[in-house]
């Protein structure tokens, strides 16, 4: 085995949800082992990122429209589908970085070192690991550290305290208006049960969704909404919640709050995919996470460390790797 801590690159489309999973991933290894990892964003092209990987992977080798150094890289780490051509290119300039790929890359599973899949995906494959849901930040000292600058105005909202984390519109789902009536009555009952309640949104949100909270939020005292502005309370809201409330078109969203270890619970959304109704039953299996409705009695599960144990698998590739690539 190499001496010498590895440096890490981390490479997305810069989309907040592929960043969470690929620096928590990038974490959860530094977690356990150092690492020196940092972080590019590749440019948003809209053509080019509409176009099919094969055809990203072409263009980007011809015309270099992402150039990306790899000096001193010893893994990669890409999520996103946009950051596909780019691995594979840092892969063939450097045939000894060792190449991570986080979600199906549905192209040529070979091309990288290792794959981490969502179970629901059911990749199969010797350089695949799977997973409950995807990768994320959330560690117990994470929280408490990212709780700590808010803990003055969090002490404003006394317990009991609900978190609802309100996703939006996706390729296979559709806030209606129906889903947002049947949330607002939970609000509501959460409201006359004297809980404080935390309020996100994220960029999927429908604008006439995020306005309704922003009044409902300016309303009650004892709501807390943050809607993009300022900096992100979502850890503090997350820690000191004492239920969790997660709309179901979110994978991130709801395996982040089934790996806190508090009582959580889906919110429906119009649509969906086998995908994610298997996800949702190993997650009601796994963590008794099931959609609200109205009762808060549930039994105590063991917060979800999916990514710290797959952190731990890639350290015992990565050491076989490095000890084939020593005698090459």
């Amino acid at each position: 085995m190499k001496s010498g801590t590895p440096n890490c690159l981390i490479v997305t489309d810069g989309r907040q949800g592929n960043r969470n999973q690929a620096i928590g991933f990038a974490e959860a290894i530094n977690n356990i082992r150092p690492l020196n990892y940092s972080e590019t964003s590749l440019e948003n092209l809209r053509i080019f990122n509409k176009l099919p990987t094969y055809l990203q992977y072409i263009l980007n080798k011809i015309f270099k429209i992402h150039k990306i150094k790899d000096q001193n890289v010893n893994i990669a780490i890409g999520c996103g589908r946009h950051a596909i051509a780019h691995l594979i290119d840092l892969k063939e300039k450097n045939p000894n970085i060792y190449t991570i790929y986080i979600q199906d890359p549905k192209y040529k599973n070979n091309n990288f070192d290792l794959i981490i899949a969502p179970q629901h995906d059911d990749l199969k494959g010797k350089n695949i690991i799977s997973m409950i849901g995807p990768p994320n930040r959330i560690t117990k000292n994470l929280l408490k550290i990212k709780s700590q600058k808010f803990s003055k105005k969090i002490n404003d909202f006394p317990a009991p305290r609900a978190t609802i984390c309100i996703g939006g519109n996706s390729k296979n789902h559709k806030l209606t208006k129906e889903n947002h009536f049947n949330h607002i009555q939970v609000f509501k009952s959460l409201i006359k049960q004297n809980f404080s309640i935390f309020i996100t949104t994220s960029r999927r949100t429908p604008k006439w969704v995020m306005e309704e909270y922003k009044e409902l939020s300016d309303e009650y005292e004892s709501v807390w909404g943050y809607f993009g502005k300022g900096e992100n309370p979502y850890y503090a809201f997350l820690e000191k919640s004492d239920i969790i409330l997660v709309t179901e078109d979110s994978a991130n969203m709801v395996t982040e709050a089934a790996s806190v270890g508090g009582k959580v619970f889906t919110l429906p959304v119009s649509g969906g995919t086998k995908k994610f109704k298997e996800l949702n039953r190993v997650l009601k299996n796994r963590c008794n996470i099931s959609y609200f409705n109205g009762d808060f009695n549930t039994n105590n599960y063991k917060p979800l460390k999916e990514t710290h144990l797959i952190a731990t698998k890639f350290w015992l590739r990565y050491d076989k790797y490095q000890s084939r690539s020593k005698f090459c």
